[in-house]
């Protein structure tokens, strides 16, 4: 279903810079959901049954699931990444996991690979078009 709506491959760069972090964050939240009691004597009273070993159950299941779809998006970057060129990752590292201003780190790649500005704005489009197929053909 993905494949009809879009697949917006920038988004899917500029977040894959938090992955690792929210990776982090969430098996911390994981590994403190440890204790699942057999029984909620609080006094309060309702319609409804607090069944606590069934909500902890589905919590510890919400933040696995998270995991395990960033490991995806980890995996499916991964893969793309192998199959583009030299050139087409060093644009990809450049525009959207470098760090300083872009400016700069444009005309350092375009004086190191002897090419014009511009150019390295194409190769950028033309990897990102490639990042793009690859993803979708293959993971979508």
């Amino acid at each position: 279903m993905n494949r009809y709506i879009g697949f917006d491959v920038i988004k899917f760069l500029k977040e894959s810079r938090g992955w690792e972090e929210e990776k982090k964050k969430l098996q911390e939240e994981l590994d403190s959901i440890t204790e699942i009691q057999g029984k909620d004597n609080s006094p309060v009273r309702s319609r409804r049954i607090n069944d606590t070993v069934s909500s902890v159950a589905a919590a510890r299941e919400r933040i696995q699931n998270d995991i395990d779809r960033i490991e995806y998006y980890e995996h499916a970057l991964d893969f793309a990444m192998r199959y583009i060129t030299e050139a087409e990752k060093e644009v990809i590292e450049l525009f959207f996991f470098g760090r300083g201003y872009i400016s700069a780190r444009v005309d350092k790649f375009s004086f190191e690979h002897a090419i014009c500005r511009s150019d390295v704005y194409s190769l950028r489009r033309q990897a990102i078009d490639h990042l793009s197929r690859i993803i979708t053909r293959r993971f979508l």
